[in-house]
């Protein structure tokens, strides 16, 4: 193998091992301007888009502990590597998939687990950090809420009942 060829799969097997999670798409169709879309969108949530050679992708995961993925290189195929959100990461590229039929997620890996396209797409429909942080809050002042409009609706009843009772007091006087 040429030095040059070498030091592409090093530099291509230290991105992988920096990056929490991976993606491999197929971009068959797309041109400049869509790549350059996508490379903004990506940056925005952390992940970054590369252009790599099926043979020194192949080469580069010999060395690290990752499966076998046989089928999902085949094509031209570009990763996209992050340690950000990932279920950001996997909802842009499905909206980008969405709204330009390109690129097409092939599949995805996980803290060295390998995900199916199902489980990707299961990825990109959970919502964001900040969505469940505000659900779970939600959950938590929930009962608390629940629990003052109890003790306050008490207290509402009765000056309401006694209201009632001195409204009546003067009809009758």
């Amino acid at each position: 193998m040429r030095p040059e060829k070498a030091s592409i799969a090093r530099d291509i097997q230290n991105r992988l091992r920096q990056s929490s999670f991976l993606f491999v798409v197929g971009y068959i169709g797309m041109r400049v301007d869509h790549f350059s879309g996508l490379r903004k969108r990506l940056k925005a949530v952390d992940a970054k888009l590369h252009v790599v050679k099926n043979t020194l992708l192949l080469l580069a995961m010999q060395g690290l502990d990752f499966p076998k993925f046989g089928a999902a290189f085949c094509g031209q195929n570009a990763l996209v590597t992050g340690n950000g959100d990932v279920c950001a990461v996997a909802r842009v590229l499905r909206l980008f998939s969405l709204e330009f039929e390109m690129p097409s997620i092939k599949m995805g890996m996980l803290s060295g687990v390998p995900l199916s396209l199902a489980q990707v797409e299961v990825l990109a429909t959970l919502p964001s950090h900040e969505g469940l942080r505000a659900h779970l809050l939600g959950l938590f002042k929930e009962p608390a809420a629940h629990l003052l409009r109890t003790f306050s609706e008490s207290g509402a009843c009765l000056v309401r009942l006694l209201q009632l009772k001195q409204s009546k007091n003067k009809l009758v006087e």
